[in-house]
């Protein structure tokens, strides 16, 4: 599961609170047999802070701390402004804002609630080990993914005459192209009204539309994909849309659908441009992404093989 999908609430590993009006020297006792880090302070079952363990017992461990300490209550030692964080939020949600917080308070336990109740306490330690362990996931999914853009390539889009020094270039600008694609998606984010900051540009001879199109398939973007050329039928325009990286509407040329959008990834030659987050005038293509790219790589086949028998 990935952490945008991972719920924050499903990463509780207490529930355990504390009144506010507790003893000090109660909650000394309490914390002593206690395994967690933290606990939750309440007043009438609402929320009003935290007590860490290790700075309550360094407070009491201090000179005169116990005599300074004990006979007060937990309030007086809380954090009164904790992180309080939806537990229906994803873990990457919540990353975001514990990264936002002060180096004093860090490593400070989230307080985890969910429609309106209490749900418990999370650690921090928690989240960064599940952001690593996403982390190495997306890399072994990375590595994947080239290996199947490799053996496609390899198989559908590469002149067998060129060997296996044409597989390594054409792989190499497919990683380049992915990681341009990633840059550019980078500063779309940033700064989303800016069209020249949303599109990237290239040319088909260079990097054909079916090698693109994978990449933005397997990469799950959203936004348009034109492609135009100028031959000896004129000139040729298409635009194919993408939702999360599936391919949901094509057309150009009078046709759309399945039709435009096979047509525009034959096209050898011409320009691209990819602009992030463009959105679909309507649905015309629903169904499996891959399984077209497939369809689009048979039909260039029996193209080229057509064109290789008339010569």
């Amino acid at each position: 599961m990935g952490l945008d999908t991972l719920k924050i609430k499903e990463l509780v590993y207490t529930r355990d609170y504390i009144h506010c009006d507790t003893p000090v020297k109660q909650a000394h006792e309490i914390f002593n047999n206690y395994q967690g880090s933290f606990m939750a302070v309440t007043n009438n079952e609402t929320i009003v802070g935290i007590i860490g363990k290790e700075f309550l017992l360094a407070k009491l461990g201090s000179r005169f701390g116990w005599a300074l300490h004990a006979d007060k209550t937990v309030k007086s030692l809380m954090d009164p402004a904790p992180l309080i964080v939806d537990g229906n939020l994803s873990v990457i949600d919540i990353s975001r804002s514990v990264r936002k917080r002060n180096d004093d308070n860090f490593f400070d336990d989230l307080i985890v609630a969910a429609d309106g109740e209490f749900c418990g306490l999370i650690a921090v330690k928690s989240l960064i080990i599940h952001q690593f362990k996403d982390l190495e996931r997306k890399s072994l999914e990375i590595d994947e993914q080239r290996d199947i853009l490799a053996d496609t390539i390899s198989t559908h889009l590469i002149d067998k005459a060129g060997g296996a020094e044409a597989v390594q270039k054409k792989v190499g600008a497919i990683v380049d192209a992915a990681q341009m694609i990633e840059h550019n998606e980078r500063k779309w984010e940033k700064q989303p009204a800016s069209t020249e900051e949303a599109k990237m540009h290239g040319r088909l001879e260079i990097f054909s539309a079916i090698d693109l199109m994978q990449i933005l398939i397997q990469g799950t973007k959203t936004g348009k994909l034109s492609v135009k050329t100028e031959s000896g039928m004129g000139k040729q325009t298409y635009d194919i849309y993408l939702v999360n990286g599936n391919i949901v509407h094509a057309f150009g040329m009078q046709r759309k659908s399945l039709d435009a959008l096979y047509r525009a990834l034959m096209l050898q030659s011409g320009e691209f441009d990819f602009i992030f987050g463009e959105k679909a005038p309507e649905n015309s293509i629903s169904g499996n992404s891959m399984g077209m790219l497939l369809e689009a790589c048979r039909l260039q086949d029996e193209e080229l093989t057509r064109s290789a028998v008339a010569v």
